[in-house]
């Protein structure tokens, strides 16, 4: 969330509903096309990380939809419970039996319906709704296998500025294209106001496939496997390590040509 906003939860004192908190549950709908819930869960605020907790519905909604996400305060008991307090009490007015051994004999009886306290009418309402586009597809590993990876590049960038070394550093990819690419949320993350919220998508080496154990086998035992060595003096000091990494596997990103999809 962009700030704090704890009196929107139950717990809180200044929650809406605070004076009859045991009369309110609160609770996360996932609702289609024809207002339709899909799925429904409970949902919790944490204070100190200023974070909203709900489980992600599992292969109850469906492909390439626009889903309205609403957090909603829900009356424990139903709106048209209304006599839920009400309390039926009755009162015998007459006996009408002419001796213990008639058998047919007329009783009447009063029967009054008192209310224990005001009962108001409570109805479920939204206190939060977003809306997103669903993937088209089910799971994230039948969207990477649905693109096309065959167009590779490869730029050596020199080490000697007057190239009369062959040495350099390669920056090398592949071209990634398909139906469904990435949103701002995968790729570019977002500015909330306070804080940069970082991506979803954040690539990492897997270093232990390289081609021919290249990396095992040849950098890791001749480099990483003795530095960063502090007690002879040899640091990382040029960058830092807790962003990309001592080894810099994480020196991997998505680049798209296109601005990333907004919702549409």
């Amino acid at each position: 969330m962009k700030s704090g906003q704890p009196y929107l939860f139950k717990g809180h004192p200044d929650w809406s509903f605070a004076n009859e908190a045991s009369y309110w549950v609160q609770r996360i709908q996932f609702v289609g096309p024809g207002n339709q819930v899909l799925a429904s869960g409970d949902v919790s605020y944490d204070a100190t990380a200023r974070q909203v907790n709900f489980a992600i519905p599992s292969g109850q909604l469906p492909t390439d939809k626009i889903i309205q996400m609403r957090m909603m305060n829900v009356p424990v008991l139903p709106d048209e419970d209304i006599e839920a307090n009400v309390t039926a009490v009755q009162t015998e007015l007459a006996n009408m039996q002419n001796s213990d051994a008639d058998t047919s004999y007329t009783r009447i009886i009063l029967e009054e319906r008192i209310a224990e306290g005001v009962q108001r009418g409570r109805k479920a309402k939204d206190f939060y709704k977003h809306h997103f586009r669903t993937s088209m597809f089910s799971t994230f590993v039948e969207k990477m296998n649905a693109l096309n990876t065959n167009i590779n590049w490869f730029n050596p960038i020199l080490l000697d500025p007057n190239q009369t070394s062959g040495l350099s550093i390669d920056d090398f990819g592949c071209a990634v294209s398909g139906n469904e690419l990435f949103d701002v949320f995968d790729q570019d993350g977002y500015f909330n106001g306070d804080d940069q919220i970082k991506p979803i998508i954040r690539p990492e080496a897997d270093l232990n496939v390289t081609q021919a154990s290249w990396y095992n086998s040849i950098i890791y035992p001749y480099m990483y496997q003795h530095f960063p060595a502090p007690a002879q003096g040899i640091t990382l000091s040029w960058r830092n390590p807790a962003i990309l990494g001592n080894v810099p596997a994480k020196a991997v990103w998505l680049q798209q040509e296109a601005t990333p999809h907004r919702l549409t």
